[in-house]
């Protein structure tokens, strides 16, 4: 048996790659590659960014992505939508021709579009791009923090909603009033319970959890949004830490 030496045998692999390289299919191979390459790396560049609301004056005429809450829907009259969407006091008109499903007032959406000046503000054109729904408010319930994001989106609807009663209750002849409080202490809305209701439930005591249902509303006079129960339907159900299962009132 022949035995090469380490020098004889890394100078027949170069001969054996140089021979490689001057293959068609080889070349073209190598070639297809770095094209995917490149492909990728421009892909990755152009990905549009992901920036707030109030930013969008600063990206005029490129395509990013917002996300926000529905606060206003109308259909076009050649199909698809016009949507407000809100981030806390922040508002902008999207443009979104191609969206098929009906929006609802809450969703949480995500939209991708090119940034233009319409009509004395500054709008969202999807017409090459598109609209997700990231949460349905037609689907499931909301979180305090997710209300406080767009409260006018929700004004007048039934919500269901959790968190910590925190005193003191104020008690009148309208009713009683209270602080409900997120449970990780960051938000907070004030709940109304109508006369017609106080004496159908047990008093309530600070520090309870608890989950209520009623109609969000804003209150002109103290101009602030309230859950307020009213209704027959509307309750409330205690969540007490020693037993998780909820006893409704």
């Amino acid at each position: 048996m022949n035995v090469l030496s380490i020098d004889t045998y890394a100078k027949l692999n170069r001969v054996r790659m140089r021979d490689m390289v001057r293959s068609p299919l080889a070349v073209t191979l190598v070639l297809a590659l770095l094209g995917l390459l490149i492909l990728e790396q421009v892909a990755r560049w152009q990905e549009p960014p992901l920036v707030a609301l109030d930013e969008l004056g600063d990206h005029e005429g490129r395509t990013v992505v917002v996300q926000g809450i529905v606060t206003h829907t109308r259909p076009l009259d050649a199909g698809g939508w016009q949507l407000e969407l809100s981030e806390g006091t922040r508002r902008v008109m999207v443009f979104a021709p191609g969206l098929e499903r009906t929006p609802f007032k809450g969703d949480h959406v995500e939209a991708v579009g090119k940034v233009e000046w319409y009509r004395n503000g500054w709008e969202l054109n999807c017409q090459s791009g598109h609209v997700g729904v990231l949460k349905s408010a037609s689907q499931g319930d909301i979180t305090l923090g997710e209300l406080a994001r767009a409260p006018q989106a929700y004004t007048g609807s039934e919500l269901v909603l959790q968190g910590e009663v925190i005193g003191p209750l104020a008690i009148s002849d309208k009713g009683v009033t209270f602080l409900l409080a997120s449970l990780d202490g960051q938000h907070g809305l004030n709940v109304s319970i109508a006369p017609s209701l106080v004496g159908a439930l047990p008093p309530l005591t600070p520090n309870e959890r608890v989950t209520i249902q009623g109609e969000l509303e804003f209150h002109a006079p103290r101009f602030h949004y309230r859950l307020r129960l009213h209704d027959e339907d509307h309750g409330i159900w205690l969540r007490l830490t020693e037993a998780p299962a909820e006893q409704g009132l």
